[in-house]
């Protein structure tokens, strides 16, 4: 016999309470697009060929802003996006990607890097770009050169002679060059015995933007690298010819004249950041795009990252999960044209395999078990409150699994919030006044506490800026469910024959489904399914046998109560005593 069951009431126990270690089963994964923040989606889309997108919608507005950012506190040192989203969320990321390449030994990333307009990292002129505007304006891809020169005041008073800057706070790569160094690349230049270096104090304080020309003063010379970056300086590291030029040219005191452009960013330009290849231009897939890349890195199936317009103004986040997440992958030409399909207009690729991350709100998108360190990334910001997402499904049943729940709150700006519960057709609770911004706020959502009944219920938060601005809001939509609680399971024995007892309450009559799994989810035996029990405390017993033998070790009991609100549900571990098997 492959099934014996016994239900009884929990009258066979006595009527002593009893204490539950058990967890709630995860809710299932929402389907459809997931409000973000106002005006950002996020979905899940498995494609047909068993590949799984991820897209991140932006409505075009004010309040949005998509930045190119360092991850860590300099260009040569790299994080996860994970933790760089995690650090700013209360500054106002949203969501984010990862951006350019990057080398692997200098950290540095491999083209443009400019944020408000400062420029942190020369272009790749072989490689597209990503050109951020002013918001509500359209992004653009493209081959990018950087134009930036130094010129010497002269003694005879004749106009200087302009000199190439072939880089911005990278180390060397060329036997002759000058790299301009900011504060953005650390506190000291790389140390290099090839080098001759100048440090020049500006004229005035600020960083080295598109279109700037900066007056400054030499105020230090010195040979092997490793100057001082200090506040309100830059440096000139010159190697070879181009070294001995600034040795010659550059003696202490000298007037310079420091000029720095990306021209094809384009005068509006607020923000690039490197990466490629192009992958949809005016609509149409890219389908050999070149730009120096390796067919390997084209052609390759492997997770990827993406960053598109679409043709009504959204900006999109796209990830593509890959072979280390049980996917196939996709290769750019494969990529450009799912990209096509969700109706990009303009679209670029991002550095990808294992460097491909996508962070949206607290959790990664694509999963990692060790995210890689990257580089840059490409940060999604909003101006407004922001409220995390809540358990799906509260079960305040006293029983420790999902009771209760923490609404945390996030703003850039302080201001005064207030956190209440409306349930549908019902009126409103308050649940706190508090003070949030710049950074996070926590509230206690507890549905016994405030005496919030069984139904659905829609947490808000609301936020009134300090400054004045125009107030935001974000609300959060959550079941509160005690139909099923109080989960335990025992081993015993009856009539010297084991058993294994589930031990559960019901709160009103639901049709319960119990099942037994080893703890990596392979499945045993469905105990009973979908039988009708009433409200009380309920027992369901197994006789612990599959296919005539008796299981031993450790097993989940996952108990199933389909009511009037949906699923819920509860799974316990236990360890069951090996015995003989039976016959």
């Amino acid at each position: 016999m492959l099934l014996r069951t016994t239900l009884a009431a929990a009258a066979l126990l006595g009527g002593a309470a009893v204490a539950s270690a058990a967890e709630a089963l995860p809710e299932p994964e929402p389907k459809g697009r997931q409000v973000v923040t106002p005006g950002v989606t996020y979905e899940r889309r498995a494609l047909s060929d068993g590949n799984l997108l991820h897209v991140v919608r932006a409505a075009p507005k004010a309040r949005f802003s998509l930045q190119p950012e360092s991850v860590g506190p300099t260009l040569s040192s790299r994080a996860s996006v994970t933790s760089h989203v995690a650090s700013q969320r209360g500054t106002g990321a949203v969501a984010a990607v990862n951006g350019d390449f990057f080398g692997v030994s200098s950290g540095h990333p491999s083209g443009a890097l400019v944020k408000e307009r400062e420029i942190l990292s020369d272009p790749e002129p072989n490689r597209s770009a990503l050109v951020l505007p002013l918001p509500r304006e359209r992004i653009s891809v493209a081959k990018l050169t950087l134009e930036a020169t130094w010129a010497a005041e002269r003694a005879d008073g004749r106009n200087p002679v302009p000199r190439n800057i072939q880089a911005v706070n990278r180390p060397r790569i060329r036997s002759s060059e000058t790299i301009l160094f900011t504060r953005a690349a650390g506190t000291t230049t790389p140390s290099d015995s090839s080098i001759f270096e100048v440090s020049l104090r500006l004229a005035e304080p600020g960083s080295v933007s598109l279109g700037d020309r900066r007056q400054a003063t030499v105020v230090r010379r010195a040979s092997g690298g490793g100057s001082e970056l200090a506040t309100g300086q830059v440096v000139l590291a010159g190697a070879g010819s181009a070294g001995n030029r600034l040795r010659n040219d550059l003696p202490l005191g000298t007037k310079v004249e420091i000029a720095a452009d990306i021209p094809g960013a384009g005068g509006r330009a607020i923000g690039v950041i490197g990466g490629g290849p192009a992958l949809v231009q005016e609509g149409r897939p890219v389908l050999s795009p070149g730009e120096s890349f390796t067919s390997s890195q084209l052609a390759g199936r492997t997770s990827r990252t993406a960053i598109a317009q679409h043709r009504n103004g959204q900006l999109m986040l796209v990830g593509v999960e890959g072979p280390l997440q049980g996917r196939p992958g996709l290769s750019t030409t494969g990529l450009a044209r799912e990209l096509v399909r969700l109706g990009a207009r303009t679209a670029i690729g991002l550095d990808s395999g294992g460097s491909a991350q996508m962070v949206v709100g607290p959790r990664a998108a694509i999963p990692w078990s060790s995210p890689r360190a990257v580089s840059t990334a490409a940060v999604l910001r909003y101006t407004g409150l922001q409220l995390d997402p809540l358990p799906g499904r509260l079960t305040p049943n006293g029983d420790g699994a999902t009771d209760t729940a923490t609404a945390t709150l996030y703003s850039p700006v302080p201001g005064a919030a207030r956190v209440t519960a409306r349930r549908r057709g019902g009126g409103s609770v308050l649940l706190a006044d508090t003070r949030v911004g710049p950074g996070a706020a926590t509230v206690a959502l507890d549905p016994k506490a405030a005496n919030l009944r069984d139904g659905v219920w829609t947490i808000r938060a609301r936020l009134v800026p300090d400054d004045g601005a125009r107030p935001t809001a974000q609300s959060r939509r959550v079941l509160i469910d005690r139909t099923l609680g109080n989960l335990v399971t025992r081993p015993q024995r009856r009539g010297g024959a084991p058993t294994l007892a589930a031990i559960f309450r019901l709160t009103r009559a639901a049709n319960v489904t119990v099942n037994v799994r080893r703890p990596n989810g392979r499945l045993l035996e469905t105990v009973v399914s979908g039988r009708r029990l009433g409200p009380g405390r309920r027992v369901v017993r197994w006789d612990r046998t599959v296919r005539g033998k008796t299981v031993g070790g450790r097993v989940r009991v996952e108990v199933i109560a389909r009511g009037p609100l949906g699923n819920t549900g509860l799974a316990d571990t236990t360890r069951l005593p090996r015995v003989a098997a039976t016959s």
